[in-house]
């Protein structure tokens, strides 16, 4: 699932743990990807967000998608 790049992600790349968690909990889709099919683990990983991409797996984010570069 792929949606234009906005606040879910922001919360990821911004380091915003605790709205991340409020988001994943209320339904947010854990592989949400951007307009580059960066997924949400993918951007707290990048950006060095230990915190958060400890917590996307709890949600089922899969760790073995990729992006489109």
């Amino acid at each position: 699932m792929c949606e234009p790049y906005g606040s879910k992600q922001a919360a990821v790349k911004r380091n915003r743990f605790t709205r991340v968690r409020s988001l994943l909990e209320q339904g947010l889709p854990p592989n949400l990807g951007n307009h580059k099919g960066d997924s949400l683990l993918m951007l707290a990983s990048y950006h060095g967000h230990a915190e958060a991409a400890r917590l996307l797996p709890d949600f089922y984010a899969d760790a073995a998608l990729c992006s489109n570069d």
